[in-house]
């Protein structure tokens, strides 16, 4: 019980106030900090950046397979880890909806680039994003 009050007095301390005046000042300043993210236009996503990870990700498995067929099979292992390594970006932020901004196409991304790869892309928006749990590291994985 003492831990309970010790910790809440903590937060007290922490956070700021639930008070209406300290709440509209905090909106005021995201609000202002919101409207130069857009000014600034970093809210845009620089599509031909996601061009030149495909040019990437296509050299990384054309080395991996070349590699293969010469029967360097450590090397050719590394260019694959490096390949699926990297891809797990796009399907990452494709699980964000950070690619397009819609979610159809966004998930459709996500969905493809897992099955390649064998990641469930619906496990961790299941896991941390609609069920948080702050020690899910400690948990039982599926």
């Amino acid at each position: 019980m003492r831990g309970e009050h010790l910790e809440a007095a903590d937060s007290l301390q922490k956070y700021p106030s639930l008070d209406i005046a300290t709440q509209t000042a905090i909106s005021a300043e995201y609000q202002a900090l919101h409207q130069l993210v857009q000014e600034k236009g970093l809210y845009d996503c620089p599509y031909s950046e996601y061009g030149k990870e495909m040019a990437r990700y296509t050299a990384l498995f054309c080395i991996f397979l070349w590699l293969l067929h010469v029967q360097w099979y450590k090397t050719s292992a590394l260019f694959l880890g490096m390949f699926w390594q990297q891809i797990m970006f796009t399907a990452h932020d494709a699980g964000h909806r950070g690619i397009t901004g819609n979610f159809i196409i966004d998930t459709v991304i996500a969905y493809v680039v897992s099955y390649w790869h064998v990641y469930s892309q619906p496990w961790p928006r299941r896991v941390l994003c609609l069920a948080p749990d702050p020690n899910h590291h400690g948990r039982r994985l599926p």
